[in-house]
């Protein structure tokens, strides 16, 4: 099915092209398809393939469809008063990037942690009453 697609738009079909990992034509491609998913240049192409992979799994997958987009007014990243390099200035801003970043990653993994203590919680915090003994655990 797809292979009449792609002859009916008069794009060559999987088994006629032949492209090697190391060919310019495979490289342009990885570069193309790299920089309209704006993931950021790298020498190696293969290793940018990897990223360009990633990215279209983290938006494309089954758990990247069921979330919500994220609304609301943007951090204003270039406000406040912690200069975070004071050696330069040019590295301000993506050192607040970076810092913010970390602590969403730890907020996720806090959230985390606090799943499976409460999971956890759920199998074996569950007393058992005696009334004969009038005590409550064990």
């Amino acid at each position: 099915m797809l292979k009449l697609k792609l002859e009916a738009l008069g794009h060559p079909t999987p088994s006629d092209v032949a492209l090697s990992a190391q060919e310019k034509a495979f490289v342009d491609a990885v570069r193309l398809l790299a920089s309209k998913l704006d993931v950021p240049h790298h020498p190696n192409h293969l290793l940018q393939l990897e990223a360009v992979a990633r990215v279209v799994h983290d938006r494309l997958s089954p758990a990247a469809q069921g979330r919500k987009p994220v609304v609301g007014k943007p951090f204003p990243f270039d406000k406040g008063n912690d200069e975070v390099s004071s050696n330069d200035p040019a590295l301000d801003l993506p050192m607040r990037i970076l810092r913010l970043l970390q602590i969403q990653s730890l907020r996720e993994l806090q959230t985390h942690i606090n799943e499976t203590i409460v999971a956890v919680q759920n199998i074996t915090a569950n007393p058992k009453t005696d009334t004969k003994l009038g005590k409550v655990g064990r």
